[in-house]
């Protein structure tokens, strides 16, 4: 799915995108507060600047070349996601429930 298409179906109500593949989109500065996007492929994903509060992310492969700078992911639900090497450095974590495993080897960096 293309970017474009993800936010004129997310403005038009639809909040379900579970299994969408979403690799190498451009996702910067787009609303995707309390959507559903578990099991969604974010890899290769440019997420600078989106607004994912509250969001179900779930299964989501998020991969090293996935770019999470100054994203929030407030309340998001990211248990069971696919954090390969993420550089959290910069984006918003408050309250986010994060995956029970280790992030040591998952979490490049992570801000204070």
């Amino acid at each position: 799915m293309e970017a474009a298409e993800l936010k004129h179906r997310y403005q038009q109500g639809e909040r379900n995108f579970n299994q969408v593949d979403l690799s190498g989109a451009d996702l910067g500065d787009i609303d995707l507060s309390r959507c559903s996007l578990t099991g969604a492929n974010l890899s290769d994903c440019y997420l600078s600047e989106p607004t994912l509060v509250e969001t179900d992310l779930r299964y989501a492969s998020l991969l090293r070349e996935t770019k999470v700078a100054y994203s929030s992911f407030c309340q998001s639900d990211l248990r069971n996601a696919e954090l390969t090497e993420i550089d959290w450095e910069l984006a918003n974590l408050q309250g986010a429930i994060m995956p029970d495993r280790s992030l040591s080897d998952s979490i490049s960096k992570m801000s204070d």
